[in-house]
């Protein structure tokens, strides 16, 4: 996967063990193509959306995400 190539040398990636980070970057890589594929669709058919398709928001940081 592309992802797992470009976080590499990333700290946080790093500190993570493996079945995690594996873990994550697959929901990644469906989460990804889904949105390609909902934007695809709704190109081809917007009156089945609400609206144009958009990219999930992440919760963002806080203490009980970061990994001691």
């Amino acid at each position: 996967m592309v992802w797992s190539l470009l976080m590499k040398s990333h700290q946080a990636y790093k500190e993570l063990p493996v079945k995690v980070s594996q873990q994550i970057f697959m929901i990644l890589d469906k989460n990804w193509k889904s949105f390609f594929e909902a934007v695809k669709a709704y190109k081809n058919e917007p009156t089945r959306f609400t609206g144009r398709p958009k990219l999930a928001k992440g919760e963002g940081l806080n203490a009980s995400h970061v990994m001691s």
